[in-house]
């Protein structure tokens, strides 16, 4: 993805045209500290899962019926129900160490069918990053960490004492399972949980909706939108890092735990 082509700025961002570019982003294959990336002009859909997973599970030889089929299933309930009877399911690894600390424009894409085990479709952001204009859509999101649709966590990974505000912008997520397996860890429909390790991170999430999600974990640690913060900031947008939440609402989400002590639990 940086081939030379383009310069990684944000008037020249690199250029994101397959779902292998996808990965080398989400698994941090390279330092992309304060890089600039934007999906290519004319795609709307990206599918996680293989042409040969849909086929089998929607009962079709034809690819686009198959996609289209997966697209249209009606809540969270068939998105559950589609992961645990898939065939060879793709597991989207995002990296579980490296933090990621660019900027991704999306550019209108919806993703789907992600079957993230690693905590979201980002596992760790530091805290100079942006993300905007993408949907995701009709995934399954499990970690044994804290766990987000978008993001696991946020958080400064103790190689600098870095400070800055993470971006979240136009950002769409609906009919999504998210989960966390271990007991004291968060998860949120969009991120699972933002703090600070050596310094301040801010968070700003504008314009963002999420709806008809499930958030699921062992123990009370789970929310509609945002599992939980610590330490982001100030609310003047002015500074380094401040918290900021424009134009953002949660519907229709089922937020449930299990313990020794209740078997579900809603909120």
């Amino acid at each position: 993805i940086t081939d030379g082509s383009h310069a990684g700025t944000e008037a020249d961002p690199y250029i994101i045209s397959t779902v292998e570019h996808l990965l080398a982003i989400a698994q941090c294959s390279s330092d992309y500290t304060n890089k600039y990336f934007k999906v290519k002009d004319g795609i709307k859909i990206i599918s996680l899962q293989s042409e040969y997973s849909l086929r089998k599970c929607m009962n079709t030889s034809d690819n686009i019926a198959a996609l289209n089929a997966f697209i249209d299933l009606e809540d969270v309930t068939a998105v559950k129900d589609y992961f645990a009877n898939a065939t060879s399911k793709y597991n989207w690894r995002s990296s579980n160490g490296t933090s990621f600390n660019g900027n991704i424009d999306f550019n209108g894409a919806t993703i789907v069918g992600m079957y993230g085990i690693h905590g979201g479709f980002i596992t760790n952001v530091g805290p100079i990053a942006s993300f905007k204009n993408v949907a995701i859509k009709n995934s399954y999101v499990t970690s044994d960490y804290t766990s987000g649709a978008l993001i696991g966590r946020v958080y400064n990974d103790n190689i600098s004492a870095t400070t800055g505000t993470v971006k979240i912008e136009n950002v769409e997520v609906g009919n999504c399972y998210v989960e966390t397996t271990a007991d004291n860890h968060y998860v949120g429909a969009l991120l699972g949980r933002i703090y600070e390790h050596n310094a301040n991170i801010g968070l700003h999430i504008n314009n963002c909706i999420v709806y008809g999600n499930e958030v699921y974990s062992t123990t009370n640690n789970r929310a509609c939108l945002l599992g939980t913060m610590s330490n982001v900031g100030s609310t003047d947008k002015t500074a380094t890092t401040y918290f900021m939440m424009e134009n953002t609402v949660a519907i229709g989400c089922i937020p449930y735990w299990t313990n020794t002590n209740s078997t579900a639990a809603q909120a």
